[in-house]
């Protein structure tokens, strides 16, 4: 794995990370300002409404798994895509609940740091 995958990949497991724990203000920092949401549905939220969707949902996870990650660097290194299967363990209202889903996910650099700028999600695959 080159370093600049390497550095996004690092970057999608924290923002995974802070998701699992509910860490909205690290979660939040992760994105850039103009980051946009695309999801099943016809689902469209910017950043600010992404962030408050996900802070009210009752769903609480436990564990995340990324695999069939692949990476997709620009020419000028300061943009990369990853695409993946993510699958999700936890539990809503006490009830254990599983989610899997394909993801892209659109990295930018930012000031010399990686911010995700889209995020694309499919549960139906």
């Amino acid at each position: 794995m080159d370093n600049i995958t390497q550095k996004l990949t690092d970057k999608l497991q924290e923002f995974y990370s802070s998701f699992i724990s509910k860490d909205w203000s690290r979660f939040s920092s992760i994105l850039s300002d103009e980051f946009s949401y695309f999801g099943d549905n016809m689902t469209v939220m910017n950043k600010v409404s992404f962030v408050e969707f996900l802070s009210k949902d009752k769903w609480n996870g436990e564990s995340f798994e990324v695999s069939n990650l692949t990476a997709n660097i620009s020419a000028g290194d300061d943009l990369g895509v990853l695409a993946y299967h993510i699958f999700f363990r936890g539990s809503i209202n006490g009830k254990s609940s599983e989610v899997s889903a394909v993801e892209t996910m659109a990295f930018i650099k930012e000031n010399s740091d990686w911010k995700i700028i889209h995020c694309h999600v499919s549960n139906r695959y």
